[in-house]
């Protein structure tokens, strides 16, 4: 994410999402903690938000799609979103990575039609969420018996389908 400064103030709401310690659960879990900006330097914007103070890199080099990277980037680094939908958003990619990364592809669990479907899903380029277009594309329900020339087809005209 590029931080345009001139869009930053002293008081704006940002929101922080980070680990925090669940004393029921015992673990640690992904939180969403609204807060506001105290200082806005040349490299750094600083939020306090009942804990020590944070600092996130202005010019980050685009390390994460929804918000910018914590200055003390440890193991459990927070990161910084400007909108409570991109604090979401981050949390939501960060789990579909986690499920994605668990599944045991293998000969015997996959249907060489969902393998297709994940591949071309990936390859057309639909999986830009800036418009959720995909989320809105409803497959057909004949999909498991379309080639993979019509599934293709089928992802890059947006859903229509005949």
């Amino acid at each position: 994410m590029v931080v345009n400064r001139s869009n930053l103030y002293v008081g704006q709401t940002v929101f922080f999402v980070h680990k925090e310690y669940n004393s029921l659960t015992k673990m640690k879990e992904d939180s969403i903690v609204e807060c506001k900006i105290t200082k806005i330097g040349r490299v750094y914007i600083t939020i306090n938000n009942g804990y020590p103070n944070r600092q996130f890199f202005i010019k980050s080099g685009n390390d994460y799609e929804f918000g910018i990277q914590e200055k003390e980037n440890a193991i459990d680094g927070g990161i910084l979103c400007f909108t409570r939908e991109d604090a979401e958003k981050h949390l939501l990619k960060k789990k579909m990575m986690l499920e994605l990364r668990n599944i045991n592809y293998s000969e015997k669990t996959n249907s060489l039609n969902q393998l297709l479907l994940m591949k071309l899903a990936y390859e057309v380029g639909k999986l830009d969420f800036a418009d959720d277009t995909m989320l809105k594309i409803p497959l057909p329900v004949n999909y498991k018996e379309m080639s993979e020339e019509t599934l293709k087809s089928f992802l890059e005209s947006d859903g229509e389908y005949e």
